[in-house]
Parts: C-alpha cells; sequence; structure tokens
C-alpha cells in the first residue's frame, strides 16, 4: 500500500455511544484511526553492521492533581472482540462523577459522554485507537478531519481554529481545534455548531489513543467552548497512563 493510500483512509464516525454513524465506504475506523504503516522500534548500533532492538525509556510523568471525588478508571477489558484494532488493555485515567460510559465499542476503548434531556449529545470524550509513528501524526490528523468532512451532510463543515500544540504529560502532542456546523440533526447531534478538539497520544509499541473531544455551543460563545475543555476534560487527559 502506497502512502497516499494509506493516510488517505475512509473515515466513518462514532461519536457519543453509537449515536452518530458517518460513513463513506471502504475502510471503517471510528474516533480511532486506524494507520497502515508499520512502524520500527528504535534502532542501536551496538558492532558495525550490527543492530539490535532496543527500548527508550521514558522519563517520569508529572503528577496530576485530581479534584476530590474524582473515580480512577483501569482499562484491562480485551476490546479485540469488537474491533481487532483495539489491542491496549492496560491504561488507565481519573474522571468526574457525571459522564454515561461505553467500553469496547466497535470503534472506541472507552466513551464518555453527556447528554440533555432530550437525548442530544452536550459533551464527549471519545478515546479510540491509533497506529504508528508520531512523525506522521500531523499528516493524519489533517487526513481525518477532511474524511470526517466528506461524511457530514450537505451543508455542514468544519473550520479550523488552532494547530497549537497540546501541552501534557511532558509532551507537546498533535492537536487541531475545529468548530463544526451541522445543518441537519444526525443520530444524537442536534444541527447546529459543535467544538472538535482532536488529539494524538503515542502509547507504547507505536500503539496510542486518539482523543476526539466535542463540546456544544449552545448560547456560549466559542472561545468559551474550547475554554471549557481546559478544565475537567484537560485533568482526564493528563492523568492517562500506560
Amino acid at each position: 500500500m502506497d502512502e497516499g493510500k494509506s493516510v488517505g483512509l475512509i473515515i466513518a464516525a462514532v461519536l457519543g455511544c453509537l449515536g452518530v454513524l458517518m460513513c463513506t465506504g471502504g475502510v471503517i475506523t471510528g474516533a480511532g484511526i486506524l494507520v497502515f504503516y508499520t512502524a520500527s522500534e528504535p534502532l542501536v548500533e551496538e558492532d558495525p553492521g550490527v543492530f539490535t532492538e532496543t527500548e527508550v525509556a521514558e522519563p517520569p510523568k508529572p503528577a496530576v492533581d485530581v479534584p476530590a471525588g474524582w473515580e480512577q478508571y483501569t482499562h484491562t477489558k480485551d476490546c479485540t472482540s469488537s474491533n481487532p484494532g483495539l489491542v491496549l488493555t492496560d491504561f488507565s485515567f481519573a474522571h468526574p462523577p457525571g459522564h454515561k460510559f461505553e467500553i469496547c465499542s466497535p470503534y472506541n476503548y472507552v466513551t464518555l459522554f453527556q447528554e440533555d434531556g432530550s437525548g442530544k449529545l452536550t459533551r464527549q470524550l471519545g478515546m479510540g485507537y491509533l497506529r504508528g509513528q508520531e512523525s506522521l501524526y500531523n499528516k493524519l490528523v489533517g487526513d481525518l478531519i477532511k474524511n470526517f468532512e466528506a461524511g457530514l451532510p450537505q451543508g455542514s463543515r468544519f473550520e479550523n481554529r488552532s494547530k497549537d500544540k497540546y501541552k501534557t504529560q511532558g509532551k507537546s502532542l498533535v492537536r487541531r481545534d475545529e468548530v463544526l456546523t451541522l445543518s441537519s440533526t444526525v443520530g444524537n447531534l442536534a444541527d447546529g455548531r459543535y467544538a472538535f478538539r482532536f488529539i494524538l497520544l503515542p502509547g507504547p509499541n507505536n500503539q496510542g489513543v486518539s482523543l476526539i473531544l466535542v463540546e456544544r455551543i449552545d448560547d456560549e460563545s466559542t472561545k468559551e467552548a474550547f475554554d471549557s475543555m481546559e478544565g475537567d476534560y484537560k485533568i482526564m487527559i493528563d492523568s492517562i497512563r500506560f
């Protein structure tokens, strides 16, 4: 498979307890990203002409100040029966009460979300799968957004607001902030405007987690919607440990 085909994936996005399905055919992934690159481990030359694999130890991750009353979720469930790409079985994060949980959907390890009284999505953090080299992440997230947009109802669109890096766990991660204008209701997404934040978090053995944060924009401003992601959701992401 050449680079253009492997990166230019057709995306089916599943948001909020499988409430939204935007599918344009081909390879199906979800809030996660399936990458067909085979990434190699770091190599160190010990003798001339001889290369061996070695692990590079990461520095300790900064401690996270978790608010009182939060709970700890540890993901130990094997999700490969739902999707063979969901191979991670040992990661954890802290989370506040008040979210609905879905574990091992066909596309996500974990989805946390909130709905209004009519069952429409107001907030979501989806933790999907991600496989590939970090050097490809910038291109991947751009192609992901384009393919997302291709599956939207006519008249819907994404508008980029920021390509700044996301600072967490002592790292600078690939991030995209986009505003989605949805022209008609799709599943549990009512028509209207939504703040989307895409973050790619590398994990062990080139198996990471793709994070999609969603915040419905009602009476608040777009800035306020993205600012709200710097609250509970940022602490949750900062607390992820593999």
